[in-house]
């Protein structure tokens, strides 16, 4: 790491620090970039981290800032932070979350943390390309996000998935194509459960399925543990129904199944 900063007080202004910072393969809980850089201001009571620049291979990159402040504020905002992102691995923003699930792909968005220190909540909206779930493929994934630490619990109020990001859809736009799913999910992380629906169009091909081909309007409710044993494979817990189902076998195919 590399710093430098000025420093002054005086007792009308009490403390100023204006600072710059780069850290080289910076890490957190595991997750790792390449390079974070930032400029550092610190006013009276309060911390400011400003113009934040994080990199991580050719095309990932993070930034963002970051304001706290040292006292309570009679509003309750104690700490503010504001970050965009855009083409960074998905497993990586896992791991800095302290989240260990089977998730992979690059993604874009952005995040806000802000409140009390001890009531923080979060609120994002990100896409996702190329990801990988649970070893199911999806091409292409927008969600909305809402999450309060307090309660570890996760509420996706919005969630979108299609075999594009052009299909994805947006607004009162539904998604389109031969895969095209919404729903919303709800995630208990304390009892590592989840509960939620996801609806619309499957075709297995775009999900990456290796069995026979099938097509049809899909209802899938997941409510229990994130995943448990299912034969050779771990799955999670819920139900699926299948409407209007076409089974391809080669170049015949069996038609209507429910």
């Amino acid at each position: 790491a590399e710093a430098r900063a000025r420093l002054s007080w005086d007792r009308r202004r009490g403390l100023e620090l204006k600072g710059q910072t780069l850290v080289r393969d910076p890490r957190w809980h595991g997750a790792q970039a390449d390079a974070l850089e930032t400029q550092v201001y610190i006013r009276d009571r309060q911390l400011f981290l400003e113009d934040v620049s994080l990199r991580r291979g050719e095309s990932g990159r993070a930034w963002g800032e970051l304001w706290l402040r040292f006292d309570p504020r009679a509003d309750g905002e104690d700490f503010a932070m504001c970050f965009q992102g855009e083409r960074l691995p998905i497993e990586v923003g896992l791991k800095a979350a302290d989240l260990d699930l089977p998730v992979t792909g690059l993604g874009s968005g952005w995040v806000r943390l802000h409140g009390p220190y001890d009531r923080l909540k979060l609120e994002a909206e990100g896409q996702a390309e190329s990801a990988r779930v649970y070893g199911v493929a999806i091409p292409a994934l927008r969600a909305t996000l809402a999450y309060d630490l307090a309660e570890e619990r996760i509420r996706i109020p919005e969630l979108r998935c299609s075999e594009s990001v052009e299909g994805l859809g947006r607004g009162e736009v539904p998604p389109s194509g031969l895969l095209a799913l919404t729903g919303a999910l709800e995630l208990d992380l304390a009892r590592q459960r989840w509960q939620g629906r996801l609806t619309g169009n499957v075709d297995s091909d775009r999900l990456g399925l290796g069995w026979a081909r099938f097509q049809g309007w899909l209802d899938a409710r997941l409510d229990g543990p994130w995943a448990q044993p299912f034969g050779p494979w771990t799955c999670p817990l819920g139900q699926l129904s299948l409407r209007g189902g076409r089974v391809f076998f080669g170049r015949q195919s069996l038609e209507g199944l429910e």
